[in-house]
């Protein structure tokens, strides 16, 4: 009976969290703001670039936690769903 879980567990899998064009945009718009960071000497520059870099970053943790949460329930749910004799 378990077996009949399956499939839709795994459907479910593919579409947590955001899409992964969306994830990469936000990955690579933080990694490009570390190298502006990095390579700028202009103090003001620096700390508009922080700020919206703490903004991503803080974004890129909001969805991670959504995404574990999402995954612990979905195995919380599995679990539940298992026949006593699997």
């Amino acid at each position: 009976m378990a077996d009949c879980y399956r499939p839709a567990i795994a459907l479910k899998k593919q579409f947590i969290g955001p899409p992964l064009n969306q994830r990469r945009r936000l990955e690579d718009r933080i990694q490009d703001l570390v190298k502006k960071v990095c390579s700028t000497d202009d103090t003001d520059e620096a700390r508009q670039l922080l700020i919206q870099l703490r903004d991503d970053l803080q974004e890129h943790i909001k969805r991670l936690r959504k995404i574990a949460a999402d995954k612990l329930l979905s195995g919380a749910n599995l679990s539940r769903n298992r026949d006593p004799g699997d």
